[in-house]
Parts: C-alpha cells; structure tokens; sequence
C-alpha cells in the first residue's frame, strides 16, 4: 500500500515560529557582546522549540506512512531513506560549506580545535550529534546542524518504530516504548538525582536520548490515524485552537516563573516539560477547523514554513560569518535591532533562494534518480483473434 500522502496544510506554517525562536536565541546569544541586551531571554525554555520540531517530525512522517511501515518492505524502507535524504542533506551540506571561512578563521588556523578532519567528517556523515558538548570543536562548521544529526538518527530508526510501537499488541507497544524512551528516562532521572553525566554524553544534543519527543509524535500520528469521529464538533474548532495557544503560553509563563534561578533550568530545554502543551497545538492544528487554521494556511504563512528548514539551517553559518569580519562594516557597534535587521535580511534572502534554486531542485532530481521504481505488473497474454467460420459452415448452421 503507498503511503498516506494527505496533506496537514495548518502544521508545515508551524514550523516557521519554532525556527524563528531559535533564530533570536541564536541572535541574542552571538551578538550581544560586552554591551548586553536591555532585556534577558529565557533560553532554555526557548529552546524547547527544538523539541517542537522532533514531535512534528514524528506526527507528520507516521501520518503518512502508517500503513505501509506496518509490514515494512526492502523498497518501502529504502524510498523512505532515499526521500528523506534528498530533504535534508543538500541544505546541511550548503550550509557547511557557507560555514567553511568562519570555522577556518576561528577553529583551524588558530589551532584551537586538533584533529580538524574528525569534525569534518563527523558533520559529513551527520554523526556530529554524537560530538560531546564540551569538545572544542562543537561549534565549528553549523552549530545547529547537531539536531539534524539527531533527526537522521530518528530516520533510521523510524521503520523499526513503527511495528514495534504503532503496530500489534498493547502489551508490545508498551514495551518497545519504555525501551525507546529509556536513554531519555535515564538521562532525566540521573540529572534529577544528582548523578554526574560522563564528558561524552550531552543529554540536549544525544540523538538517543532525543529520539523521546520523536517517539512521543510517533505515537501522537498513530493515535491521530486512528481517531473516530467522536473527536468533537468541526464548530469548536477556533477554541479548541485557542485553547491550545492559551496553554503553551500560561504554561511556559509558569514553568519560567517555577524554575528561574533553579539548578535544573537546563532540563526544561530538553526534558520533555512542554510535551503536554505542544501536544495540545498539535492536535488543534492538525484538524484545521478553526480561524487560526485558516490564517495559517494563506500564502505568506505557508511560504514560511516552507522556507524555515533553510533559514534554521543558514542563520548560525551567517552569524559566525558576521561576528568574525563584521567590523569592517562596524557591526559590533551597531544598535541591537540594526544588527537583528542585518541577520535577518540575510539569512532570509538566503534562505528563499536556497528554497527555490536549490532545495526544491535538487530534492526532486535525488528522488526521481535513488527511489526504486514500483515494479510494473507483468502485461497480459495477447488474446489469440477468434476466426470466423467459412461461408458455407455459416450456412449450413
């Protein structure tokens, strides 16, 4: 059976807040310098927004494959692989090479960071998710591309996801689920117990211990599929949006008030603590019934959710860019929105052309060219023409 290719149009818009949050992270962090900002941001719950996109990715990929991973084939699997690989590494890849002059400038010809070729290689193969966070070569290259290596991770594993906890028995998908989830369970309760982590496990940047919001929208898009029509009525669909908003806002206005000065702040990035309210958006937004929907789906919001992809992978490439040669043109001087106003520009200029020259392109070419084609069934026997009786058969009948 192919995969379910519906479309969600209220959920690709969404993609864009969640990137521009971690875009004025990014923003606040590299450029605020000796002057900071007149303001402080909540980094560690912005960062969440990570996380959003883990969930996202789980929901949306089980919505369309469901049915066909149920029972895995060799060229289902592969397609899959295939499809994913033509969407994401052709933008990690310009977005290294776009970070190539500031990783000299700042890690190579210093020689603050030994063993260059690793790191090259690490963000080559997209196992730099795997690099400790206290390595000093962490930051070369694309900084952000780390949850792009846990999103391929999450790939790999998405086949073996769907049997084991989307497909069978209760008591099986429940197992298979804990096992999933136990990097992650075990990473949360030592932090929370005081226990020490070793030097090369980052629990923010581990793809195994991420793979939890993955497994968690997994499980989200198999229970969506699923759904009857008791769900509720399409006219409460503009509440139940706003509702939904209303949470995530109420909710992270109370965690940032619980945890402010609080030895476990890091977790609220990572730990699962804005599972409930995002849940919430993604199930509102996925039926599209309400007036939320409706501005979601017209053409500006749709474009940039199509274009979030390339400017969360572009921004940190032009930022190092600018904190590196910027003084030439006096940056470091400049007033904070002057400089927000520069990024901006570039990193979405980039990323439109990136979306329409390249990406699009690109992915297209790398699909057509690596997917196995659907073998095509075998043409009938050609029917042997019936010959009519001679003349005087005829009349003789």
């Amino acid at each position: 059976m192919p995969p379910q290719r519906e479309l969600l149009p209220a959920l690709t818009p969404l993609r864009f807040p969640a990137a521009l949050i971690v875009f004025v992270v990014h923003a606040w962090m590299m450029f605020k310098g000796a002057d900071p900002l007149t303001f402080t941001l909540p980094h560690y719950h912005l960062a969440a927004a990570v996380q959003f996109f883990f969930l996202l990715s789980g929901f949306i990929l089980t919505y369309n494959y469901l049915n066909e991973f149920r029972a895995p084939t060799r060229r289902g699997v592969w397609n899959f692989y295939v499809a994913r690989l033509a969407r994401v590494y052709p933008v990690h890849l310009i977005a290294m090479l776009v970070a190539v002059p500031y990783t000299v400038a700042m890690f190579v010809r210093p020689g603050a960071v030994h063993d260059s070729w690793l790191y090259v290689l690490a963000h080559l193969t997209l196992t730099n998710g795997f690099v400790p966070e206290a390595s000093p070569g962490v930051l070369m290259f694309n900084a952000s591309a780390w949850s792009l290596s846990a999103e391929v991770f999450m790939y790999l594993m998405f086949p073996l996801l769907v049997p084991l906890i989307a497909s069978g028995s209760f008591g099986r998908r429940a197992l298979w689920t804990v096992v999933f989830l136990a990097p992650w369970a075990v990473a949360v309760t030592g932090l929370l117990s005081g226990y020490a982590m070793p030097s090369w496990l980052s629990p923010y940047r581990f793809p195994p211990v991420r793979m939890a919001d993955f497994v968690f929208g997994v499980l989200l898009g198999a229970a969506w599929r699923n759904r009857t029509a008791a769900d509720g009525p399409a006219r409460f669909g503009t509440a139940r949006e706003l509702f939904a908003v209303g949470t995530l806002c109420v909710w992270a206005w109370v965690m940032i008030r619980l945890t402010e000065g609080s030895k476990y702040l890091w977790l609220m990035s990572w730990s699962g603590v804005y599972l409930v309210p995002f849940v919430l958006c993604l199930r509102a937004f996925a039926r599209g019934e309400g007036l939320l929907s409706r501005v979601l789906t017209t053409k500006v919001p749709v474009y940039l959710g199509e274009i979030s992809f390339a400017l969360y992978m572009l921004h940190a490439p032009v930022f190092g860019i600018l904190v590196r040669w910027g003084h030439r043109i006096g940056f470091p001087s400049w007033e904070w929105p002057a400089q927000w106003a520069l990024a901006a520009a570039i990193t979405f200029t980039l990323a439109a052309l990136c979306y329409h020259l390249y990406e699009i392109p690109l992915r297209d070419r790398l699909r057509k060219a690596l997917s196995i084609k659907k073998p095509k069934p075998p043409e009938a026997p050609p029917v042997a023409p019936v010959e009519e009786p001679p003349p005087e058969v005829r009349r003789a009948a």
